[in-house]
């Protein structure tokens, strides 16, 4: 089962929702697939791998590729279009305004 975890985007909880997708890893089996929203409400797909606290403390989440969000789901760009990022679930970690 793949299970995309939605977390940050603009709220005074935005650490809060960091810290709890970072703990997810720990948690959950299955595939995971990481979605998050900046500040400036951009989204972008963190691999699993490289997901823990500095990488958003030092701005380097930017250098991760860009998603969109259109009709229909959550899409990646590559050289050959654009591609649905495919999940069976989504668990929403976005706190404040843009998610509850």
């Amino acid at each position: 089962m793949s299970i995309a975890i939605l977390f940050g985007a603009v709220s005074y909880e935005h650490e809060i929702s960091i810290v709890s997708a970072i703990s997810m890893k720990d948690v959950i089996d299955g595939e995971l697939i990481y979605i998050f929203c900046g500040r400036e409400r951009n989204f972008y797909f963190i691999p699993t791998s490289k997901l823990n606290s500095k990488l958003f403390s030092s701005g380097d989440y930017k250098k991760c590729q860009k998603v969109s969000l259109k009709n229909g789901g959550f899409f990646k760009t590559s050289l050959f279009g654009e591609k649905k990022i495919k999940f069976d679930t989504m668990i929403n970690l976005v706190h404040g305004a843009d998610g509850e």
